[in-house]
Formats: structure tokens, C-alpha cells, sequence
């Protein structure tokens, strides 16, 4: 219970960290580069993270080889 619980804070730090990214730029109005959100490349490491959280989860990988596209890499890790 304790894992699952540091896993929770830690993702919801990160999510913490991102608005805070967020609501500064859209204060300053500053044209600045936002983190890249996770893709493809990091699906293995949310997988396990969300393993560690405790959720049961399968993983059905129909994708061919070679990098996918950026907005389909974005969109199945979030």
C-alpha cells in the first residue's frame, strides 16, 4: 500500500509541476518550449508505474515496427 501511495503522490507531483509550467506561461505570455509529454518511447516505464500503482492492466501492442506518428505516439500514453 505504501508503493502504490508514493506512486499516486509522485504522478500527481509530476501533474503538480506541469500546470504550475502551464498557468506561468500563460501569465508571462512567454513563448517557451512546454516538456514533451510521454510517447510510445515510454510506454514501457507508465506500464510498469501503473503496475506499481496496482493496476491490473494488459498491454496489446498491435502497432508495426518503426516509430508511429507524433500524435498517435502522444495519444496512447495519455
Amino acid at each position: 500500500m505504501a508503493r502504490t501511495a508514493n506512486t499516486i503522490r509522485d504522478s500527481a507531483h509530476l501533474a503538480l509541476e506541469d500546470l504550475r509550467e502551464i498557468l506561468g506561461l500563460l501569465r508571462t505570455g512567454a513563448d517557451a518550449e512546454l516538456r514533451v509529454p510521454p510517447g510510445l518511447a515510454e510506454l514501457d516505464a507508465l506500464v510498469a508505474e501503473s503496475r506499481a500503482a496496482g493496476t491490473d492492466l494488459t498491454v496489446d501492442n498491435r502497432l508495426p515496427d518503426g516509430p508511429a506518428p507524433e500524435p498517435v505516439s502522444r495519444t496512447a500514453c495519455t
